[in-house]
């Protein structure tokens, strides 16, 4: 009798944990809105100081609003390499400043509940918080839903989101993420998207094929450093719409990436970052190329700075609309708005920036701004 009670009371602890992971699985899951439409953005290259300029946040957080999104992907050096760094190589001290910097756009999704995902890119994983250790601090936050689940591929969080269907019967559609690795210590240029991460991509994709019944899942990717083909991309494909302002700076190697994926034939689209001033969208063999400009008004760059926005349709996954929000053009169209976004250009020579910062001052006191909080954005550029 005794051992008859004690198998129902396992069984029933097992379909009870059953129940309470298939419940906290599908909180995370993304699904298509009843009327079929869903949007992203791609924030790529935020790459700031440790403060980061209030003006990005600003930014990001008034692009959300405006565009009520589904998920938010974050497109690799999120945080810039002197974040992580620290003069007395105190690894504690520079985990609580990428912790900092993190939390301070990371906020932002959370407080809105927006899922959120992202890529690393080169800046990301240097110095001495690796991207491990970041990946912890983005799963600490409700809204985040990236995992590193393939922990033995190389790089970190090399991994897929499925997108269901608004009735939740199927995977209509599918975001891949890849790891495109760092700067290389031994040899010029960047890492690459690497031959065991192809291999499980591959896989996966064959996974969800077959489980659509044999049709490829339609799907886009997302990584930081552009494919070492795009040269080949630009040279040959068709420009779409954007701006190309900046030789892209690829990997050097050739990897078994590229062919794997016109192979598999579900992407349509590959969104980079990396390039900061780039907006292009070039066709080739089939596949949309997109570069999204620098998130951050901090970061290197031109007037390109913004966020990129995707929109997807259930009734026609093979295609996608995508658009530029400008924070100049959207944001910053007054004067002091103006000066403001200029005074935290790093690429403006100094005596330029010097007077934008002061205009910004005596402006924002002219219309109430608390000296405090000019304080603190002087602060943020100097930090």
């Amino acid at each position: 009798m005794k051992k008859i009670v004690s198998v129902v009371l396992s069984a029933i602890l097992i379909l009870t944990s059953f129940s309470i992971f298939s419940s906290a699985e599908n909180e995370k899951a993304l699904k298509f809105n009843s009327d079929g439409k869903f949007k992203i953005l791609h924030v790529a290259d935020i790459q700031d100081n440790i403060c980061i300029a209030p003006q990005a946040l600003e930014c990001i957080a008034a692009v959300c609003d405006d565009e009520q999104p589904d998920l938010v992907i974050l497109g690799g050096d999120n945080i810039s390499s002197a974040v992580s760094k620290d003069k007395n190589n105190d690894a504690e001290k520079a985990f609580k400043n990428v912790k900092f910097s993190i939390n301070l756009f990371m906020s932002i999704f959370e407080e809105r509940n927006i899922p959120t995902a992202t890529v690393f890119g080169n800046h990301d994983g240097n110095h001495l918080v690796p991207k491990e250790k970041q990946m912890e601090i983005y799963q600490s936050y409700d809204c985040f839903i990236g995992s590193d689940e393939n922990a033995e591929l190389y790089g970190c969080n090399t991994s897929n989101i499925p997108i269901m269907s608004s009735d939740s019967k199927k995977t209509a559609y599918n975001l891949w993420l890849f790891d495109s690795g760092e700067g290389l210590e031994d040899a010029p240029g960047y890492d690459w998207v690497h031959d065991d991460q192809v291999e499980w991509y591959v896989k996966k994709s064959n996974e969800l094929k077959k489980a659509n019944g044999g049709k490829a899942v339609d799907s886009m990717a997302f990584q930081h450093i552009p494919i070492f083909e795009i040269h080949e991309v630009i040279e040959n494909g068709k420009l779409i719409s954007g701006e190309l302002n900046r030789t892209p700076r690829p990997s050097l190697h050739e990897s078994s990436h590229f062919s794997a994926i016109v192979k598999q034939g579900d992407i349509k689209a590959m969104f980079f970052g990396h390039d900061h001033v780039n907006t292009y969208t070039y066709n080739y063999k089939g596949i949309d190329f997109v570069a999204t400009p620098t998130s951050g008004v901090g970061a290197y760059g031109d007037e390109s700075k913004g966020i990129r926005v995707i929109e997807l349709d259930e009734k026609d996954t093979s295609t996608y609309k995508t658009r530029m929000v400008n924070y100049l053009e959207t944001y910053c169209t007054d004067d002091t708005q103006y000066s403001r976004f200029k005074m935290n250009d790093r690429e403006l020579e100094v005596f330029p920036r010097i007077l934008h910062t002061i205009r910004y001052i005596f402006r924002a006191l002219e219309e109430g701004t608390s000296f405090l909080k000019i304080c603190y954005e002087i602060h943020c550029i100097l930090t």
